[in-house]
């Protein structure tokens, strides 16, 4: 008995490490305000996502450091491979200097984004991202498609009848 009591807090500590490292999942319609990390320099840092159905994410991300964004490395990793995404310098006050990137990606299943910060960094950076869900569009021209069928359907049943 002893023995699982012991164990207790330990199990408690491995799920919620596991809890905290979860993917958000995400659905049409979601968004969220920035979030805010620090990460160091020569260290990444990774936001995890995951969705249900295939949905268009967007996402805005900025940096602010003294290096006009160079610092930063930005890369979505999913099931297509890894897309890099470079910071563009946007603003800068005082000695700070932000910058941002927006990008839209088809998300079919998990994916990740991390920014990892280069080892020659000034120091830490602070690094920010949102994301706002929406569904897929269907192409105009599989409505069309779709019309067209249907009424082939009906002249060609009128020539039968």
């Amino acid at each position: 008995m002893t023995f699982f009591r012991s164990l207790a807090p330990l199990v408690a500590t491995i799920a919620l490490s596991g809890a905290a490292h979860a993917a958000t999942l995400l659905a049409d319609g979601d968004s969220s305000d920035l979030a805010y990390v620090t990460v160091n320099k020569g260290e990444t840092a990774t936001a995890e996502f995951d969705v249900s159905e295939s949905l268009k994410v967007d996402f805005l991300v900025l940096g602010t450091d003294t290096d006009f964004g160079k610092s930063i490395e930005l890369t979505v990793v999913g099931i297509e491979g890894e897309e890099p995404y470079k910071l563009t310098p946007s603003y800068s006050v005082g000695s700070l200097v932000g910058a941002g990137v927006t990008f839209s990606y088809i998300a079919t299943g998990a994916f990740s984004l991390i920014a990892s910060v280069s080892d020659t960094a000034p120091g830490s950076v602070s690094f920010a991202y949102s994301y706002e869900a929406s569904a897929v569009p269907v192409p105009a021209a599989g409505l069309l498609l779709g019309t067209a069928l249907v009424g082939a359907g009906v002249a060609a049943r009128r020539r039968r009848g």
